[in-house]
């Protein structure tokens, strides 16, 4: 999961950090945050589908639902991956942090709902910075739920190399020339090199 200050080590294009999470916000249709849409049903449906303006679009409820059932809640700090101190829904400790959560403290789901709330504010940031074309409400759950693992992340390099996180990532670039279905193939790579990696125990 993205840490506090937006920005994660890890390679644009590495599909470790990304679940089936992706596909399953990207097809759903999740209720919105409160205030973002009104109407019928079939009135809702309508303005989740229609394009609009990346700054106007607020993180949907029923994607924070969906990530919350698909993360593993880990109540007690423990290292990732990369030897991160880590709490929650993927949470990564700051160092002030580790002092008031110390290895052996647990916390309870509302406290890792907070925290993901926190990270998924700076994925919804790092999102509106970066997008440079209008989406959807589910394209903007998404890409946020992307952001969330992967990373803000710094651009590639001019020959082409480096990069990290949505802000290095193929899938940025093709977005933002309006390339929306490459853009949409690139969730399913991400998608389907993850759910082999799940078959595998890797």
């Amino acid at each position: 999961a993205i840490p506090a200050d937006g920005v994660q080590v890890a390679s644009a294009d590495d599909p470790s950090a990304v679940g089936e999470l992706i596909l399953a916000v990207n097809d759903a249709s999740p209720n919105p945050s409160d205030g973002a849409t009104s109407g019928t049903p079939a009135d809702q449906g309508k303005q989740q589908s229609q394009r609009q303006d990346v700054k106007a679009i607020p993180l949907s409820n029923g994607a924070v639902d969906l990530i919350t059932d698909i993360e593993e809640f880990e109540p007690e700090v423990y290292p990732d991956q990369g030897g991160n101190d880590t709490i929650g829904y993927g949470h990564k400790l700051l160092e002030d942090e580790k002092k008031l959560y110390p290895k052996g403290t647990f916390i309870d789901e509302g406290n890792g709902r907070e925290f993901l709330r926190a990270d998924l504010g700076n994925a919804e940031r790092a999102v509106r910075q970066l997008v440079q074309v209008p989406l959807t409400q589910n394209e903007f759950d998404a890409l946020v739920s992307f952001t969330y693992n992967v990373g803000k992340g710094v651009p590639k390099k001019r020959d082409g190399s480096g990069g990290s996180g949505l802000a290095g990532s193929t899938l940025l670039e093709k977005l933002n020339t309006g390339d929306y279905d490459g853009a949409a193939k690139e969730f399913s790579r991400f998608n389907k090199v993850w759910d082999k990696r799940l078959a595998s125990g890797s």
